[in-house]
């Protein structure tokens, strides 16, 4: 009997040492240059498409947790968009410029694709990050292309949405997006969507208007500049809206202007974009210097007059 209980206690020891281990033991970090070797250099340029989205396959997931150790912990979260069970990460294309390069990632939740992209220097040091668009898997049969994401050779990354109403009428946005600077900018923005179709959002209505230029100054409720308080009182922060002949101009610029007496200068380091401004009385004069191309359609500029909208009087 005792010879019947140590058999039994080997070969419990025995399978105890099989055993598979865990999720954490079995993870083994890796260094990034080896994680690159999963992704293909890209020959450019490269166009995909709700519709041909399905011909680039999958190759190879992504761990979570992988990805994580060359990442800061809020890109890896803004990535999994708040479901990590449901989300999957595929190596898409590798793109080595002189100063950088880029890893595209495919981000898989159901029938959902984001595109990705990450920046490093050539020392492995991470830079940025920009999800670019997303795209819905979709039958190759269709003819009609929702949304289409060209990425040049630059590399620079343009997306085209287009949407078809009921009498089949085809609207549609531009958008660029490329990596200057140590950051992603906006370099192309263009669309023809008619402006019933777009809601106007002020990201500095609320803010104190307690300077003596700072205020609402308008043409009509789709073309206007607002100003508001910014430290001193000659420091201010401006939103400038413009929105004409039916969607076919039009234009956003956000700042911070310093009045030297009337007058301001917008600019900022290695940005072709200048803005002039000018107040007399309760008038300001708006006027590009420059190319502000990306920051507007290419039928328009930013060359506009306004006139201060009255405040309501608070009530006692």
């Amino acid at each position: 009997m005792r010879k019947l209980f140590f058999i039994g206690l080997a070969c419990f020891l025995i399978s105890c040492g099989d055993k598979a281990p865990t999720e954490t033991e079995a993870y083994t970090p890796i260094q990034l240059n080896e994680f690159n070797k999963q992704f293909k250099l890209a020959e450019l340029p490269i166009i995909i498409s709700d519709t041909n989205l399905i011909k680039f396959k999958d190759e190879g997931i992504i761990e979570h947790k992988t990805l994580g150790q060359f990442i800061p912990d809020s890109v890896l979260k803004s990535i999994l968009s708040g479901k990590e069970a449901k989300t999957a990460i595929y190596p898409f294309v590798k793109i080595d410029k002189a100063s950088e390069y880029y890893l595209l990632l495919k981000v898989k939740q159901q029938n959902q694709v984001e595109i990705a992209v990450l920046v490093f220097n050539h020392q492995n040091k991470y830079l940025d990050y920009k999800i670019i668009t997303s795209f819905t898997e979709r039958s190759n049969k269709s003819s009609f292309r929702p949304k289409t994401l060209y990425i040049n050779k630059e590399p620079s990354f343009l997306v085209i949405e287009n949407k078809k109403t009921k009498d089949n009428t085809v609207f549609y946005e531009k958008t660029g997006w490329a990596y200057s600077e140590g950051t992603f900018k906006l370099i192309f923005s263009d669309q023809n969507v008619k402006p019933t179709n777009r809601k106007i959002i002020n990201p500095i209505d609320t803010l104190s208007k307690n300077n003596a230029f700072s205020g609402n100054y308008e043409e009509d409720e789709r073309n206007f500049i607002s100003l508001r308080d910014y430290g001193n009182p000659n420091k201010y922060q401006f939103f400038l809206h413009i929105d004409k002949n039916e969607g076919a101009c039009t234009g956003e610029l956000k700042g911070i202007i310093n009045f030297k007496k009337n007058t301001a200068t917008y600019t900022e380091k290695g940005d072709p974009c200048t803005i002039h401004f000018a107040i007399e009385g309760n008038t300001i004069r708006v006027k590009e210097d420059g190319n502000c191309g990306s920051r507007r359609g290419m039928k328009c500029y930013f060359d506009e007059k306004f006139d201060l909208k009255k405040r309501a009087n608070k009530k006692k």
